[in-house]
């Protein structure tokens, strides 16, 4: 008859303690793993404007379109407004 319960690899598994921890870090990774395919499944087609400063501390800002992949530079608001509402009219109109 076959035992259901082996002493001698009991002794030598790891503690309850570590495998329960080993179970929530895999549990947080593929929490996060799942975020991150979430939001690239979703992903936004709107565009993104960040305002930067280069290493001479001239100040612009950078579009990036994720319909094309391009990124573009405007040394002031108002180009980039202008350039955003000629992408948005232009997506229009396809």
């Amino acid at each position: 008859m076959q035992t259901l319960y082996n002493e001698e690899a009991a002794t030598d598994s790891q503690p309850i303690s570590q495998t329960t921890s080993n179970w929530s870090f895999l549990v947080q990774q593929l929490n996060k793993l799942s975020q991150v395919l979430v939001s690239f499944l979703e992903g936004s087609q709107e565009p993104k404007v960040t305002w930067k400063r280069d290493r001479r501390g001239y100040t612009y800002f950078e579009a990036y379109d994720p319909m094309t992949g391009k990124h573009h530079h405007f040394d002031s608001e108002q180009s980039v407004r202008i350039w955003l509402d000629r992408s948005r009219y232009s997506s229009f109109e396809e």
